[in-house]
């Protein structure tokens, strides 16, 4: 019965570490992207303040 419960709570574990993995990558993608819209940001604005 013991044996049960430790693989449950080690399985349960393992669970929450892979979705933690998913997380983490979702995170970075989402910076990544952000960094992307920031720097074409920053292109546009010198561009425009090029062109005056």
């Amino acid at each position: 019965m013991i044996r049960k419960y430790l693989n449950e709570i080690e399985e349960s574990f393992e669970k929450q570490e892979r979705i933690n993995d998913v997380q983490s990558k979702f995170n970075g993608s989402v910076t990544t992207n952000f960094v992307r819209h920031e720097d074409a940001l920053k292109i546009i604005v010198n561009y425009i303040r090029d062109a005056k």
